[in-house]
């Protein structure tokens, strides 16, 4: 996070008079762009990684594409907004180099709240958001193994509803799944044998 500074303080460094006469230095020169590019991207894709990994850290189990799609949400507007803060900048002062000035505020503002997120907990409040969500809407915490008789029960009654062609092989199935030998019935889905919908 710390390297990503060094963008817009190198781009600062064009308002010191003795670097203005230079000529060079502080993006004075079109060329400067292509190494701080090169420091962006990589830079970039690690942080974002990391911000990624950071955040599903804390995400409840059960509601990981709830959560991602908040924090995508959250990414793509930032790409509205940072923009736009900049864009009024450079109307007000006609410029783009003061908007340099935004961005290490941006981020010093930033690091401190990253310090201060306690993983630990936010893991242990996840889990207790998932256990209670789960209540509230009527499943108790068991074993994936209790749940399979109740949900294979109503996956046969829908698979004997169906119209298909194969209902042999979908009867097949069914009849291997309410004689309870659930190891069966996977052997027989692992070899294609229940009928595929297009």
């Amino acid at each position: 996070m710390c390297l990503m500074e060094l963008i817009p303080l190198y781009s600062l460094l064009g308002f010191l008079p003795i670097i203005q006469s230079w000529g060079v230095g502080g993006l004075q020169r079109p060329w400067e762009i292509y190494p701080l590019g090169v420091i962006h991207g990589l830079v970039m894709g690690g942080l974002n990684s990391c911000c990624r990994a950071f955040y599903g850290e804390m995400i409840p189990p059960g509601g990981e594409a709830a959560f991602h799609a908040l924090y995508a949400i959250t990414e793509k507007s930032s790409s509205a907004v940072g923009p736009a803060v900049v864009g009024a900048i450079v109307d007000k002062v006609g410029s783009v180099r003061p908007a340099f000035v935004f961005l290490p505020v941006l981020i010093a503002t930033l690091v401190p709240l990253v310090w201060w997120v306690d993983i630990g907990r936010g893991r242990q409040e996840a889990m207790a958001w998932a256990d209670r969500t789960r209540k509230g809407v009527g499943h108790d915490a068991m074993a994936m193994s209790d749940l399979n008789r109740t949900g294979d029960e109503s996956a046969a009654e829908a698979l004997l509803a169906s119209d298909d062609d194969d209902n042999d092989e979908t009867r097949r199935w069914v009849i291997t799944l309410e004689s309870g030998d659930f190891n069966a019935a996977h052997s027989n889905i692992s070899t294609n044998t229940l009928p595929m919908r297009d």
